[in-house]
């Protein structure tokens, strides 16, 4: 249905625009700024049509999901059990005292699912809102009392264990519960008391992990970024990152908080609508069935969900891509009043030396649209989104003043081009958030970094693409970490990678990318010299580094001679020292996958890290040997990141053809309009 419904939104566009006269094209290629472009298409774009969604919720419904995951729960199918009264919570409503009721009883199912699965902080956490609401029925709250108990007792926090099972004894008694059924939680209560006699761990912290910062000297400019890094400007590649100082590989040089982050649609009943974390106890809003969250704290912060409530499930069935829903939440966080009072400030130029904020909307607002050249048919695609999303938001409590369909304010008009804006803008310089997620494959190695949503990080948004990258990102919580693959020398740019990486995809493959989604023709080293893909390379010799002028020494693996000439600038090499070192180097590997398969992957990072400083010092890419250590290195640094609940770390590499860690998995930009 879906798929039915974004097809008729796009078929729309396209005959909108084909009514549409040259001169009226023109004149809208030609407009004088984005606020004009929405002016002008205003009138054709609200003859879309915009079909209200029903928001989901459904006592019925709640119900069944309940009765689904009885089932799977009986049958010891945790994780499908959980799921069902996942649904059935975020689905069940709270209007009567039927649904409210039924609503507690599938958290406190959920609870025992929890337990089972040994998250005992989580389950924890569903007991006490389940005893807080007063919905539970009272004969039953001495078994989620009893849950709580047990517990706390896991965790080795006795004296909570020993209060909770008191109070189940309680009201057990008061309820009339059976005494066979009090003599044995009499039982379980002595074993807390003798484990409390001997403890001193009175506090618990249910409090989700909380994220750290990362430790290192900031750029005084671009505080998101390490001192080692600054940025430049070219007339011809706009801005770019560049190295101040030599950069090892795996040195993290940003850590950033997004502007605004969103979670896609394959995403919402799985991970928090505010900090994209994954999840398997939410909390659900109380009007929809779109978001979800992973905490009351998360629930109370995302108070841009007041206005998205009644115009998500439109949003969802229309089709729109994850830069719809961000150029929107952009919109919603700020505000019409701030956004409106600043409307004069945001496309001035910022005086030389002043802080480069991530949080900063004027900052956002400066990056890169490429408006000048973006295909006619395109752009008007993109207004008629933007007066789409307008219309929506006409529909709730954004605008403090009565809406009309057919008539634009020129607040109204202003947001429109606000929403065009960023739909523009994001193309180019959104990311993904994402998350480490076990697969379902056959094979024992079962990894994958999956895309959660999608966010803009705006000092991150500054480094330019090249298909041999110097950096591999992941989310940890909402912050981007952007940490290096590579020995990045003092002056050197350093590049990030918007989806094809050479070892991998084909030239022209990576070429047409580049141009259809970007517009720009890749100039990168590897596309410029035309480096051969992974299978293609030579393992017949060795690239050696020249060490007078750093040319690349073509050298056969069973060469006896121990010098070799350089042909540029005819030095001659010894080449036996780095030779005998390169044997030496499979220790290292060997040791750093002993380590992956333990599970330590900071010590597998620093073997890894040394082989890398070697193949700078002493070798020219592109090589096998070097693209699977970077495999290996992107795959232990990006386990630092976000994982699923209950994520089981993985004790192999995927071999390079298959690594699903691939920088096109790891560093696409979310899908656009």
């Amino acid at each position: 249905m879906t798929g039915e419904v974004f097809l008729s939104f796009r078929t729309h566009c396209e005959k909108l625009v084909q009514l549409l006269n040259h001169e009226q094209i023109n004149n809208f290629k030609n407009g004088a700024d984005d606020m004009d472009r929405i002016k002008q298409m205003y009138e054709h774009a609200i003859k879309i049509p915009i079909a209200e969604q029903s928001r989901g919720k459904s006592l019925q419904e709640a119900a069944n999901f309940k009765t689904n995951a009885n089932l799977f729960y009986k049958n010891k199918n945790l994780l499908e059990a959980i799921h069902q009264y996942n649904r059935g919570v975020v689905t069940c409503p709270i209007d009567t005292d039927e649904s409210r009721k039924l609503l507690a009883v599938l958290v406190a199912n959920r609870s025992a699912v929890l337990f089972e699965l040994s998250l005992y902080k989580q389950c924890i956490v569903d007991v006490d809102w389940v005893l807080q609401t007063g919905w539970y029925p009272e004969d039953l709250q001495y078994k989620i009392l009893l849950r709580k108990g047990k517990c706390c007792s896991e965790i080795k926090v006795y004296k909570k264990a020993v209060d909770s099972i008191k109070e189940a004894i309680k009201v057990g008694v008061n309820t009339k519960l059976s005494e066979q059924k009090l003599k044995e939680i009499r039982q379980i209560l002595k074993i807390a008391q003798e484990k409390c006699a001997k403890s001193d761990q009175n506090s618990i912290d249910v409090k989700s992990e909380q994220i750290t910062y990362v430790k290192f000297d900031r750029n005084n400019f671009y505080p998101a970024a390490s001192e080692s890094v600054d940025f430049r400007y070219d007339p011809n590649v706009g801005r770019y990152a560049i190295a101040t100082k030599d950069i090892p590989a795996a040195t993290i040089i940003l850590e950033e908080e997004p502007f605004s982050i969103v979670v896609g649609k394959d995403n919402i009943l799985k991970n928090c609508s505010h900090c994209g974390l994954n999840t398997l106890s939410p909390y659900p809003c109380e009007n929809c069935t779109h978001v979800i969250f992973c905490s009351n704290s998360c629930k109370e912060k995302a108070n841009y969900h007041q206005i998205e409530c009644n115009i998500l499930p439109t949003i969802y069935t229309s089709g729109a891509s994850v830069n719809c829903l961000l150029s929107l939440r952009i919109i919603t966080q700020q505000g019409l009043a701030f956004l409106w009072e600043n409307r004069k400030c945001f496309g001035k130029k910022h005086e030389d030396g002043s802080i480069y904020k991530s949080n900063d909307y004027a900052r956002l607002y400066q990056l890169c649209t490429h408006t000048e050249i973006r295909p006619k048919g395109e752009f008007l695609h993109y207004t008629f989104m933007a007066i789409f999303l307008l219309r929506l938001l006409k529909k709730t409590s954004f605008f403090p003043f009565e809406t009309q369909e057919e008539v634009l304010k020129d607040e109204e008009a202003y947001i429109g081009s606000l929403l065009l804006r960023h739909l523009q803008l994001l193309q180019f310089n959104a990311h993904e958030i994402s998350e480490m997620r076990n697969t379902d494959g056959k094979c024992d190695v079962s990894y994958r970094n999956s895309h959660v949503g999608g966010g803009i990080y705006p000092t991150l948004a500054l480094f330019n693409h090249s298909c041999e990258p110097s950096i591999i990102r992941y989310n940890k919580g909402t912050k981007m970490i952007a940490r290096t693959v590579k020995y990045i020398k003092a002056g050197d740019a350093i590049f990030e990678n918007y989806g094809p990486i050479y070892c991998t995809h084909k030239y022209v493959d990576r070429q047409r990318k580049m141009k259809e989604r970007y517009y720009f023709d890749c100039q990168c080293v590897p596309c410029v010299e035309n480096w051969p893909l992974y299978e293609q390379m030579d393992e017949q010799s060795l690239r050696l580094k020249c060490q007078t002028c750093e040319h690349c020494l073509i050298v056969g693996v069973d060469q006896d001679n121990p010098f070799v000439v350089c042909k540029k600038c005819k030095t001659k090499n010894n080449i036996m020292l780095p030779s005998l070192q390169l044997m030496k180097l499979d220790e290292f590997t060997t040791k750093a996958e002993d380590l992956f398969k333990q599970g330590d992957y900071e010590g597998a990072i620093v073997f890894y890290q040394t082989a890398m400083e070697f193949y700078h010092k002493h070798m020219v890419a592109p090589f096998k040997d070097m693209v699977k250590v970077q495999q290996r290195l992107r795959t232990c640094m990006v386990h630092d990141g976000n994982t699923q609940v209950l994520y089981k770390k993985p004790t192999e590499f995927l071999p390079v053809n298959a690594d699903q860690n691939s920088e096109e998995i790891l560093n696409t930009q979310p899908q656009m309009v």
